[in-house]
């Protein structure tokens, strides 16, 4: 089987504390992402759930509220989505 080489970047830390976890595993680096590799061809799919975080960040929150500002949208008090809701 021939060999190939990948490179990547990571952060320091992140490298740092993924090395360690690899090792108390008993793996190195390289090997952890061949089982990685493996696991996605075999699956066809990433082998665990991925998701994005469901808080909006701050820019997001200022973008929605000039918005609305602005006109652009709909704005509702929490008795009328209470309301809503009933």
């Amino acid at each position: 089987m021939s060999q190939s080489s990948v490179n990547f970047r990571m952060d320091t830390d992140l490298k740092h504390n993924f090395a360690d976890v690899c090792d108390r595993l008993g793996l190195t680096i390289s090997s952890a992402f061949t089982v990685f590799a493996k696991a996605v061809v075999r699956e066809n799919a990433i082998p665990f759930r991925i998701t994005g975080d469901p808080s909006p960040s701050l820019s997001e929150l200022r973008q929605a509220l000039f918005r609305l500002d602005q006109g652009v949208g709909i704005r509702k008090t929490m008795a009328e989505l209470d309301a809503m809701a009933e």
